[in-house]
């Protein structure tokens, strides 16, 4: 990594979380699989990040994005990221560079490339922390801060720098403390006078199983999600029972 992020949030250049020449570091081998508890726990020494220790993280970062109360201050989508950064993580992640407005644009999107920047560091720092969760969680929040994971146990608590990673602990425990709570279930569907589904829609909205052999990229999902969006139906009625960009019935 280069040099380090003022810590001061008066500094835009303290809120833009990551290195702007920082390269992604090389991923580890994909190792066995995970054993946990619910909390904060060590995951054993041959143990590989799963999609929703990922998942939670992308989404504490988000929830504990800096926000500075200023339209255009340099920094783009609800992740807070520094627009030098989006071009070469897109182009790493997807093939393909965006802008850090159709970054901004699509949340969707957004989200696929930092899961795929995210997952790399996340295994990274885990090594780094000898398989210690909550350190691991600490050391990523350190690096997107500062881009040195290492200082993680070293700014001062007084900091901004500190208090965000804090924000990030707190924020990813509650992730994947919801993603282990049961799930109500789905009451039966009720018929609606509204327009129904067109029938044109394919049935996108029911429970699919995907085959447990397929490898699925997070780019695929992603892409996929948005072409769903993009091919919504219009009905030209302001109030046609369905919700979102998406269009997507009430009970779903």
């Amino acid at each position: 990594m280069s040099s380090k992020l003022p810590f001061a949030i008066a500094n835009r250049k303290a809120l833009a979380h990551t290195k702007p020449n920082a390269p992604l570091p090389i991923p580890r081998l994909f190792l066995t699989a995970i054993a946990f508890t619910i909390g904060f726990w060590t995951i054993p020494a041959q143990a590989q990040v799963s999609d929703s220790q990922v998942s939670a993280l992308v989404e504490a970062l988000r929830l504990a994005a800096p926000k500075t109360g200023t339209e255009n201050d340099g920094l783009y989508s609800e992740w807070q990221i520094k627009p030098e950064n989006i071009p070469r993580w897109s182009k790493q992640c997807t093939g393909r560079a965006i802008t850090p407005n159709d970054f901004t644009a699509s949340p969707v999107t957004a989200r696929s490339i930092l899961v795929c920047v995210m997952r790399d560091i996340l295994r990274e720092q885990y090594s780094a922390s000898g398989n210690n969760e909550s350190i691991a969680i600490q050391r990523t929040a350190a690096w997107w801060m500062t881009g040195d994971g290492n200082q993680f146990n070293k700014v001062p608590k007084d900091s901004y720098t500190y208090k965000y990673i804090q924000s990030v602990i707190k924020f990813y425990q509650e992730q994947r403390s919801n993603a282990q709570s049961p799930q109500p279930t789905t009451s039966p569907p009720q018929e609606i006078a509204k327009p129904a589904q067109p029938t044109s829609t394919p049935p996108s909205q029911t429970t699919a199983t995907a085959s447990a052999n397929s490898e699925i990229s997070d780019s695929q999902v992603s892409a996929l999600v948005e072409a769903l969006r993009l091919a919504a139906p219009q009905t030209g009625t302001e109030n046609d029972g369905l919700y979102s960009e998406w269009q997507i019935k009430p009970e779903n």
